[in-house]
């Protein structure tokens, strides 16, 4: 660290000044997050392998919402109510720390903390996206999603639907209220989801009838399975490369028949056939996949269309363009 800045033609610009200084304040240690992310022990145990060190300490972040606050249904019960001034509390950053001090002073019901002032919930996700994503990354981008759902970017909600239209979801924290999108199928992960939709040029109707074909094919855990990255990707893009899969009756009835001959088989094993199959092409995997797909459909025998047929209304040349 340097006592004079190194570099630049000037005096660093003087910038605008957002909020106000954090106040210092002893906070229950029951207090919790709007979304509480994993708290893994094995981060825990290394992170107190040494001991608790105060010089290395930093007060977990509490966000205080406006005097008279109506917080929404969804996490109503997540918030704290001081007694002292009747406002409502939650833990924005330091799940970790607030952890490590209970371990280290168990007989603790208070802990110190830094308060700073927020407007509402969303602007509550929106720091926590800024704090813990955007600036050091130290959250996963299925958690990063969550939070700018709750934030109310636009683009990230519009995913957000088509996760919901396509019967998926993307969890960003195992608790109530921490999945986007359908809480009633599989998981998908939102970097995974984005990658189809850009293959297919965001042809969400294509990545819906995938996941349909997926989740007919093979059965997941609802909210606890999660659809293979590359294998939604290839069925996606199959779907969208050849809708006469959609609108030739005897393909469809062929394809379904090929889709029930997989079931035999994990959603991982036959991503990594598929790819295989297709060239595993280094930065083409969904494409791998697809044309994977696309050559064992061709080969196979449902008896419910000729092979013939089959590759005329099926041209290899579309996938193959894009490898």
């Amino acid at each position: 660290m340097s006592n004079n800045i190194i570099g630049g033609s000037g005096p660093l610009p003087q910038p605008k000044v957002v909020g106000a200084q954090p106040t210092m304040a002893m906070m229950p240690t029951t207090i919790q997050a709007l979304v509480n992310r994993p708290t893994l022990a094995t981060t825990l145990v290394s992170y107190l392998a040494n001991g608790f060190d105060w010089c290395k300490w930093v007060n977990p972040k509490v966000a205080r919402f406006p005097k008279g606050y109506t917080p929404s249904k969804q996490f109503a019960n997540n918030f704290h109510r001081s007694a002292k001034d009747g406002r409502l509390y939650s833990l924005l950053d330091g799940d970790h720390r607030k952890h490590m001090f209970l371990a280290a002073f168990p007989g603790e019901d208070h802990m110190p903390v830094q308060v700073i002032d927020v407007r509402d919930e969303e602007h509550y996700h929106e720091l926590f996206y800024e704090i813990n994503y955007k600036n050091r990354k130290n959250a996963n981008p299925n958690e990063v999603f969550l939070h700018q759902v709750l934030a109310g970017d636009k683009a990230e909600v519009a995913i957000a639907k088509i996760l919901a239209m396509c019967g998926v979801g993307v969890q960003g924290s195992p608790e109530a209220g921490g999945t986007v999108g359908s809480t009633t199928g599989p998981l998908v992960n939102v970097g995974n989801f984005k990658t189809a939709l850009k293959l297919t040029k965001h042809d969400a109707d294509a990545v819906k009838d995938a996941c349909a074909d997926i989740m007919k094919t093979w059965t997941f855990q609802p909210g606890v399975d999660r659809i293979a990255g590359d294998l939604l990707s290839g069925v996606s893009l199959m779907r969208s490369l050849f809708p006469e899969l959609k609108n030739s009756k005897k393909l469809l009835s062929e394809w379904d028949t090929w889709l029930a001959a997989q079931s035999g088989y994990s959603t991982n094993d036959r991503a990594r056939e598929f790819k295989q199959g297709g060239g595993d092409v280094g930065n083409k995997q969904g494409e791998s996949v697809a044309y994977g797909i696309l050559k064992d459909f061709l080969k196979f025998g449902g008896q419910c269309i000729t092979k013939q047929r089959k590759s005329k209304l099926l041209p290899k040349g579309r996938i193959q363009k894009l490898l």
